[in-house]
C-alpha cells in the first residue's frame, strides 16, 4: 500500500526550490477507488459525454 505525506501546517518553497512543511508531516494510506467506485465513475463519464454529444448534435441539426 502507498501512503502519501501531508502537512498540517501550510506548504513553502525554499530559495533553492524545494519544498518545507512549515507544520508537522504526516503519513496518511492511499486506499484509492474501489471496483465499484472506479465502474461508477466510468459509467459517469461516458454518461457526460453522451449527453453533450447529443445536444451538441441537435445544435447542429436544428436551424
Amino acid at each position: 500500500m502507498r501512503k502519501l505525506i501531508a502537512c498540517d501546517g501550510t506548504w513553502q518553497q525554499s530559495a533553492e526550490g524545494y519544498l518545507l512543511c512549515a507544520g508537522t508531516l504526516q503519513t496518511v494510506p492511499d486506499e484509492g477507488l474501489s471496483t465499484d467506485e472506479a465502474l461508477q465513475l466510468s459509467d459517469w463519464a461516458l454518461a457526460m459525454f453522451v449527453g453533450v454529444f447529443c445536444v451538441i448534435a441537435l445544435k447542429k441539426a436544428l436551424p
